[in-house]
């Protein structure tokens, strides 16, 4: 009897041993659905938008942009883009010689007889055979760090940042506080669907959606 009781507990002590460790290692690798930067979804009107990059870490970057839209067509390594200036009335076009090594975009173009080079990145990296087509993001955009969009639908949509603020975050449940410098804390109730993210206004009037646009 004892040596019988001896065994069920052996057997009880290697079920927990090997139940355990699984559990904690699956609430490790357990990712963070904020993670990647998520923009606010332009209504009819809107002039700006805002941008959420929530960094590994509990790191966050906030920044306001000023979106516009336009087209474009390629010929080989020749893109021509065509934007509206509402302030002028008039369309904006720009030819420009483009080269695309690995996960960079160079734009050149030349104005006034000076060469001009826009540097950017791609979004998702190292997705190849996609060539021009996604999203990229610039440190340069004539003075401004912007991201850019060429569709597949030859449609061009520009996100000028035009303030940035960085600070940290934290997630607890379907709640995430974000603590932005010079800033009082922002606590807010999200939820997560098919890439839209859903969160509740901080006026409490509503509510707001973003959508992600990469990691």
């Amino acid at each position: 009897m004892i040596r019988q009781n001896a065994m069920i507990i052996f057997f009880i002590f290697l079920f927990l041993v090997n139940i355990f460790p699984q559990q904690k290692s699956n609430n490790k690798n357990q990712k963070n659905p904020l993670l990647g930067k998520w923009a606010t979804v332009i209504g009819p009107g809107d002039k700006s938008r805002t941008i959420l990059n929530f960094k590994s870490g509990g790191k966050v970057e906030y920044s306001i942009t000023v979106p516009f839209s336009g087209s474009y067509v390629s010929f080989g390594n020749k893109v021509i883009t065509y934007f509206k200036d509402p302030q002028k009335a008039a369309t904006e076009v720009d030819t420009s010689i483009i080269k695309i090594s690995g996960d960079t975009l160079y734009q050149i173009s030349k104005q006034n007889g000076n060469e001009t080079v826009i540097k950017s990145t791609r979004f998702n990296k190292g997705k190849k055979g996609s060539g021009l087509t996604g999203r990229w993001i610039s440190e340069n955009f004539n003075g401004h760090k912007a991201i850019q969009e060429f569709t597949k639908q030859n449609s061009v949509n520009v996100d000028l940042i035009v303030r940035s603020i960085t600070g940290t975050y934290t997630v607890s449940g379907n709640t995430f506080t974000l603590n932005l410098e010079l800033t009082p804390p922002l606590k807010t109730t999200f939820s997560i669907k098919n890439n839209i993210m859903t969160i509740e206004r901080y006026d409490k009037k509503g509510t707001t959606e973003l959508v992600k646009l990469g990691e």
